[in-house]
């Protein structure tokens, strides 16, 4: 059985409703003159302590929600001072609200008990739950608008309580006879079978019951949320254009006059979640919402929970959801925040090809996100999940969203766009003073997590990792501008630097330790999906070499120039020119894209690079994992340190290649640098502007931090490979290049 766990929990102001408050004390009085004149058993209420009046009529709340797809529900809850009631199929309950600084609280939990398959399971999941509520008595039950209770019942153990902390439950009272009515609280039946033994799944049966005791876990919450002032609400951002038409001037506006016995319009809110986050199995999901009702409430709390949602091994294996939750954003300085302006902070998280967005939260020292979304695996492609969380990283950004008014850039930016063709396009400073201003969102900080430990058995992931300066962080994997140019561009740099903008400097982020925590949760194990997928070994590995031995380099180049030959062979002559070449490569990307397509076969074709230096050679080759790549392996897996190093990932998925279209080349390209990396890090005039095009400059640093890297997963998380950009600049600059076939005649 799979329970439903909904609390919900509203604040109301101790003003009574002026508009209904007369008119029905008028019909109160007479239906109480009446009730007398017919009562035969007559209480002194004020001698009993166990009777509770209910007092003044505060506010009429109505909630409508759809839990599964097909099946809404609807409750009505009633409002006086010294009490409230709730309506909901049929049942009742009673409670005591709470007063918390000048306000009432109203909490009361309901629980939905179902059986559910696996198609209403992946019904579930796409499901958007949404809670509409609304004040007022248009919307309620005959039973709710017809119930008029004076007074109600509480028991001696309940008056022993403090009423300012614990929630007490309250019995109705029977006016007539006197005395308290105790109703039954329990589950109704859940019908288990059916005539022929066995439970129909085609419609699932939904079970109710309501407390007015709220639930344990969601009551903590309550607390904790009342003791700290979290209730701020979700600033919506208005376009520059549509603000300006919003603006009401006051002094021609005239005000209507409303009237006689004219009903104000029901206003309806709205707070509302995916239901795919009740598979994670990190609830409860929290939503809350400020509002502005006069005679409603004016607090929304929705606390959501499930249990024994997957209970069956077999459907939680083929479902699988992989779950991510932003928890936490620890230490930020939220003051210089609100200084500069800003309002609220946002997360959004990029794993795969998803982005995940997490609403605004009011910038703190320390922000409770709880911010949960969910995938199923096979959805995401098993493939697609395995080789990312093998060598990838999960990235977070954090967003500061400040007023679009305020004015935080000088007019006077002057510079040009650089693109990655080497084009640089010259803007007008007006234009880009106003594209720059539009902007709301300015990127404050930017953390990576490591998920790989998924793959080695664990389901669940909780980790905590610093928030680096836009500025600081090098990944190939976000939004920025290009600066592989073979000339170097004049403040290229500009438009990148005034989007980062933001007081949170990387020494104060590194002086607060600004963090960010994070929580990665599997429903099943990936080791099924990964026995399949090796099996099938259709998918591309990665071997970097770096080699002292120069007789082993020439064995090894030697290898893969006899085995790229015999791919190619079949299909161009060896003294093809580089044109041709490079109408094959493109007809072969063009086939790669056709599934029907396999007269032109080069996936085995090892592709990658070589760079000869004086003491060392770099080799990075890439191909498929049952490839020639095996054989280079073989023969390096016992190198001795004193000879080179050797990375290589047998277990490892690529999906696609780095360096493809060097099979015009023959497959592999080939640099000749007449000094060692060392030395030309240690020169001077590297690190002079002017002196060096910046992608040589990048190629350089890059190559000269993969001699202390430690494996191929570090490498492709950092992205420490030369783009192809890079490589041809080393060559003109610094080095000559020629095939490999050539260089190895």
């Amino acid at each position: 059985m799979t329970q439903f766990v909904i609390t919900f929990a509203f604040s109301v102001g101790l003003e009574p409703r002026v508009d209904v408050t007369e008119k029905r004390n008028k019909k109160l009085k007479a239906h109480t003159k009446e009730r007398k004149s017919r009562k035969s058993f007559v209480v002194d209420h004020d001698a009993v302590k166990n009777i509770i009046g209910v007092g003044q009529i505060l506010a009429d709340i109505h909630i409508e929600y759809e839990l599964v797809p097909g099946f809404r529900f609807a409750l009505d809850c009633c409002c006086w001072d010294n009490a409230a009631k709730i309506y909901m199929n049929g049942m009742t309950c009673i409670l005591k609200p709470l007063l918390i600084e000048d306000k009432l609280w109203v909490v009361f939990s309901i629980y939905h008990l179902t059986n559910l398959n696996e198609m209403q399971m992946r019904k579930l999941f796409n499901h958007t739950l949404t809670f509409q509520v609304s004040a007022g008595k248009e919307r309620f039950s005959e039973k709710a608008k017809n119930d008029r209770p004076r007074h109600f019942f509480i028991d001696d153990s309940s008056l022993e309580k403090n009423p300012a902390d614990m929630f007490i439950e309250l019995y109705p009272f029977d006016e007539d006879n006197g005395i308290p009515i105790f109703e039954k609280t329990d589950f109704p039946d859940f019908p288990d079978t059916t005539d022929n033994g066995i439970y129909n799944y085609e419609v699932p049966n939904i079970n109710i019951h309501i407390k007015a005791l709220p639930d344990p876990i969601h009551h903590r919450l309550f607390w904790k949320m009342i003791r700290k002032p979290l209730f701020v609400p979700e600033p919506a951002i208005i376009p520059t254009e549509q603000s300006k038409n919003t603006v009401k001037n006051v002094q021609t506006e005239k005000k209507l006059k409303l009237k006689k016995m004219e009903k104000p319009k029901t206003m309806v809110h709205e707070l509302s979640f995916e239901a795919q986050n009740f598979f994670s199995e990190m609830t409860p999901i929290i939503r809350y919402l400020n509002t502005s009702e006069i005679s409603g409430p004016s607090r929304i709390i929705i606390y959501s929970s499930c249990s024994d949602l997957l209970t069956d091994m077999d459907m939680r294996l083929r479902l699988n959801p992989l779950s991510i939750n932003v928890e936490k954003l620890l230490n930020l300085p939220d003051d210089l925040l609100i200084q500069d302006g800003f309002y609220g902070v946002q997360a959004r998280v990029h794993f795969l090809d998803r982005e995940i967005v997490s609403p605004y939260f009011k910038p703190e020292r320390k922000i409770s996100m709880r911010f949960i979304n969910s995938f199923l695996c096979e959805e995401l492609d098993y493939m697609k999940l395995i080789s990312a969380l093998s060598h990838d990283v999960l990235i977070v950004q954090i967003f500061g969203i400040f007023n679009n008014s305020r004015s935080r850039l000088e007019s006077s930016i002057f510079g040009t766009r650089v693109s990655d063709a080497d084009i640089s396009k010259p803007i007008d400073s007006r234009e880009t003073y106003r594209d720059l201003q539009k902007s709301h969102e300015v990127l404050l900080g930017v953390a990576t997590f490591d998920l790989s430990d998924l793959l080695n058995g664990y389901w669940e992931i909780s980790a905590t990792n610093s928030l680096f300066h836009p500025n600081t962080f090098n990944s190939i994997g976000f939004p920025s501008l290009s600066c592989d140019t073979l000339t170097r561009p004049i403040n290229s740099n500009i438009f990148t630097t005034f989007r980062n903008k933001s007081s949170l400097t990387p020494d104060v982020l590194s002086l607060h330790s600004t963090s960010i925590r994070i929580r990665v949760r599997l429903a099943g194990s990936l080791r099924p999906a990964m026995r399949e997928i090796f099996e099938k070994g259709e998918f591309f590995n990665r071997i970097f070499l770096i080699l002292k031995n120069r007789t082993l380099s020439m064995e090894i180049l030697k290898g893969v120039s006899d085995h790229n030959h015999e791919i190619l062979n079949s299909h161009v002559s060896p003294g093809t020119s580089e044109s041709t070449w490079n109408g094959l490569a493109e007809q072969y990307f063009k086939n790669k894209n056709e599934a029907d397509s396999n007269s032109m076969d080069f996936t085995a074709v090892l592709t990658g690079y070589t760079i000869d230096t004086i003491n060392e050679i770099f080799i990075f080759l890439e191909g498929p994992a049952n490839s020639y790549l095996l054989t280079i392996w073989n023969k390096v897996m016992h190198l001795p340190l004193t000879d080179g190093r050797v990375l290589f990932q047998s277990d490892f998925i690529f999906l696609t290649r780095l360096y493809s279209k060097f099979i015009s080349l023959g497959g592999v390209y080939t640099l000749t640098l007449d000094d060692s990396i060392e030395d030309l890090l240690k020169n001077v005039a590297f690190y002079v502007d002017g002196k060096f095009p910046e992608p040589c400059r990048r190629a350089i640093r890059t190559i000269g931090l993969e001699i202390f890297t430690s494996s191929v997963r570090s490498m492709c998380q950092t992205r420490m490979y030369p783009s192809l950009e890079a490589l041809e600049c080393l060559q003109e600059v610094l080095g000559g290049v020629r095939s490999l076939q050539t260089d190895l005649k």
